[in-house]
């Protein structure tokens, strides 16, 4: 694995001082992961190992096989999916929702329909074994997953698109791999380029990820506002109950009133299939930003004003004439 970042990493100039520096996108790809729809965003689809952009009911197929993204947001803990007698998407339909499901792989969310334990650490669908593969290999029936809000890193515009990427079980453990790899070069996530492509040792569509560069200088500050944004915490289902607290002028009426916003539950996003399917790509338009999209070019400085050669042979002309007066 020592091939996900190259040891002769060239720094640029505009990130020397944000390198070894801690990063809270870096902390939250590897965090949770083990060492042995109506929603509003797009999210990538890796159904059939083909890059899919997903929005509802609208799906457009990507020509490319390895997709520049920039990793802008993670979930803090995995999340869980849990479908009865099992999930094909052929079968069932692509949009079907689990039984159960957890988005931040403590407990199981309200909204699930068939919640199958108060706590994940001690459901038995969570366990080793409950499940086994078509090889005769141990799974767990509930599957574990990574979210993660991504941009294109060929995407140089100050409101870039923001997907929702999802690592499935099969490669949670190299993805791990991928961001320890990361931290010990002090590479903070957001400011490196990664290059997700499929797994061709795999007959199922598996992601793998590689270091793929630096981002761009003007890249860097749309960047810095999207780290932490209430859009990227939607799409990685980490939003906290907000309270609003109002100050009474009056001292006999209560001194605080409370005010509790609703809590945005984020939707499960459904397991992908692990079938390969080879599909001819729709005739789709083409987004004009985002993935998919041709890539951008960096704004770059107006050039200096230039000097003409003949004002300057004018003003020598008048200064060595003026001169001429002086001595006269």
């Amino acid at each position: 694995m020592s091939n996900l970042v190259p040891t002769n990493v060239q720094l640029p100039a505009h990130l020397s001082d944000r390198m070894g520096q801690p990063s809270a996108i870096s902390s939250a790809m590897t965090s949770g992961i083990g060492g042995t729809s109506g929603s509003s965003f797009k999210r990538i689809s890796i159904r059939g190992s083909r890059f899919r952009i997903r929005e509802g009911a609208n799906e457009t197929i990507l020509p490319d096989n390895t997709l520049r993204a920039v990793i802008v947001g993670a979930s803090p803990n995995i999340t869980k999916l849990f479908y009865k007698g099992g999930y094909n998407p052929k079968a069932e339909g692509e949009d079907k929702k689990p039984d159960c499901f957890s988005n931040d792989g403590i407990r199981p969310d309200k909204n699930a329909s068939d919640p199958q334990s108060q706590q994940c650490g001690n459901c038995p669908q969570n366990a080793w074994g409950s499940k086994m593969s078509d090889s005769g290999n141990k799974m767990k029936a509930c599957s574990d997953q990574k979210r993660l809000a991504v941009i294109s890193a060929d995407d140089h515009s100050e409101n870039p698109e923001v997907y929702l990427f999802q690592v499935t079980p099969a490669a949670l453990t190299e993805f791990r791999q991928y961001g320890d790899m990361l931290s010990s070069k002090g590479f903070p996530a957001e400011l490196v380029v990664t290059e997700i492509s499929f797994d061709p040792k795999q007959s199922f569509p598996k992601a793998q990820f590689k270091f793929g560069g630096f981002v761009n200088e003007s890249q860097v500050a749309t960047i810095d506002k999207l780290v932490g944004s209430d859009t990227v915490k939607e799409i990685v289902g980490d939003q906290a109950v907000a309270a609003e607290v109002v100050e009474q002028p009056k001292p006999k009426k209560p001194a605080v009133t409370i005010k509790a916003e609703p809590v945005y539950v984020p939707p499960p996003v459904v397991i992908e299939d692990a079938v390969y399917e080879e599909v001819a790509p729709a005739e789709t338009p083409k987004p004009t930003k985002g993935f998919g999209a041709a890539p951008s070019t960096p704004k770059e400085p107006p050039p200096a004003q230039a000097v003409s050669s003949s004002n300057l042979t004018n003003d020598i002309k008048s200064i060595l004439a003026s001169m001429e007066d002086d001595d006269d």
